[in-house]
């Protein structure tokens, strides 16, 4: 098989996976809320959330023993088989029983995706040549950040037209041709001994190793997860600072608010594909950091435009650098600690990626009966340059190689 081939494998799993779950979330939420009302929401929210708080100590580990691609593989079977029994067996008739029923089978699908999300991006590290880490993973990422644009749009033609039942049946086919993407890529290492020499070189240890471990022999690394934490939770007021800006600063336009989402949504999109062109081999965590001032420069004044042109100028900005600083820190977390250390800093990125939106939106709910949206925008903005800029110092020491 031909490299670019099994790229495309790869990357068509990614794309299926993710695709597929952001669809089903979607629909469920959107039935969750119109049948037993908001109320539930937030359980629905925080029991699909557990599975990655649960298992952020576990996944590492078994990840460690199997190897990243055996887990995909049998993540993603496992999900078409949970989708495809549900599909069967779901009743859209409103009742407790469904109720209950949905709520479970979210927190089945998310065990696997705990295991699933980790191991994706450890992926890169078994496969390619140190040279192309960083590309591939800016492929996988923009994958991913792709489907979270235009997985809500499928989600919704999907759940209008098939109910439910037709949205379980989409998930188990798009998770049964992912597995098969991903284990069609076993099949090629079997085949091929040159790669599988390769490979074994390259492949992570046996013995497993606890997540304090990895991360006390790691103080850079342990360092970017708080920042990497910090950066999504002070994010999270823009999901409710767009809307709110559509309505008091730009007439009530709803089209308003479609071009903030979609210009946000393009440039983290755009930043991922120049680092899947080009990469950046000096000085990596140098850029990091500027990125990261820039990004929280260009959020600081989005929070004063009142003109709409400027807002989706900084909207671009943040976009694009947040998809650039995205890969760059995915990377440096694939490339600097000790291999069999990756699947346990990768189970906290992907805890801190799903946990830290439900968590940060109900701080700010809470927020909002004291502070203004605005205000938290700001406050929020200006309070994640004040980290980056802190960030200097700790960067500096202990990750002098890649930052000068």
């Amino acid at each position: 098989m031909a490299k670019k081939q099994f790229e495309w494998l790869m990357i068509m799993s990614q794309l299926l996976a993710q695709l597929s779950d952001r669809m089903t979330s979607l629909g469920l939420i959107w039935f969750i809320t119109t049948q037993y009302g908001e109320g539930w929401l937030t359980w629905y929210l925080v029991v699909g959330g557990l599975p990655h708080l649960l298992l952020a100590g576990f996944s590492g580990r078994w990840i460690q023993k199997i190897g990243a691609l055996r887990t995909i593989v049998l993540s993603d079977f496992w999900r078409a088989i949970l989708f495809g029994v549900s599909a069967y067996f779901f009743s859209e008739t409103p009742s407790t029983t469904s109720l209950y029923l949905i709520i479970s089978i979210i927190f089945t699908a998310n065990i696997f995706s705990a295991f699933f999300n980790p191991a994706i991006l450890t992926l890169p590290i078994e496969l390619e040549e140190e040279d192309q880490i960083q590309r591939l993973t800016a492929r996988l990422t923009t994958i991913t950040s792709l489907t979270t644009m235009i997985g809500p749009i499928f989600g919704l033609i999907c759940f209008n037209r098939f109910g439910i039942k037709g949205l379980f049946f989409t998930s188990f086919l798009s998770y049964l041709i992912s597995g098969g993407c991903a284990f069609r890529l076993t099949k090629f290492f079997k085949s091929n001994e040159k790669e599988k020499n390769k490979i074994s070189s390259k492949t992570i240890s046996l013995k497993p190793v606890s997540l304090m471990a990895s991360l006390r022999k790691n103080k850079l690394i342990a360092t970017m997860l708080w920042v990497f934490l910090f950066m999504n939770l002070f994010l999270s007021p823009l999901q409710v600072l767009l809307p709110v800006m559509a309505k008091n600063i730009f007439n009530n336009s709803f089209n308003s608010l479609a071009y903030m989402e979609v210009v946000f949504g393009t440039g983290i999109v755009l930043g991922g594909i120049l680092l899947s062109l080009f990469t950046i081999k000096k000085k990596e965590l140098l850029w990091v950091w500027g990125l990261l001032l820039f990004f929280s420069s260009s959020y600081v004044l989005f929070n004063f435009q009142d003109k709409l042109i400027l807002n989706l100028f900084f909207l671009l900005m943040m976009g694009v650098s947040l998809g650039l600083v995205n890969v760059l820190i995915i990377h440096l977390f694939q490339e600097r600690p000790l291999p069999e250390d990756v699947p346990n800093v990768m189970s906290l990125t992907n805890l801190i990626s799903t946990a830290s939106v439900p968590f940060s939106l109900t701080m700010l709910a809470f927020l909002q009966t004291y502070i203004r949206v605005e205000k938290l925008g700001i406050l929020s903005s200006v309070g994640l340059m004040v980290m980056v800029l802190l960030a200097y110092f700790p960067f500096q020491k202990w990750g002098k190689d890649v930052f000068k």
